[in-house]
């Protein structure tokens, strides 16, 4: 499962799979809950904005 991460300004980071991370920093107050479906946190500190190009598209071998 994916946690989708906004910076503090809004905008899109990198998502990540590190829930304990996620957890750790929502009771720190390091971040708060922007959404819960689909589950996403803002940030509430400044920190890089650097993203990885990423290409979605379908998969031709889901259906066998």
């Amino acid at each position: 499962m994916f946690i989708y991460v906004l910076g503090k300004d809004g905008r899109p980071l990198m998502p990540t799979r590190h829930a304990g991370k996620i957890r750790r920093m929502l009771t720190d107050g390091r971040a708060v809950i922007a959404l819960h479906v689909p589950f996403t946190i803002q940030l509430t500190y400044e920190s890089t904005t650097y993203t990885q190009p990423a290409t979605l598209g379908p998969d031709p071998a889901s259906k066998v």
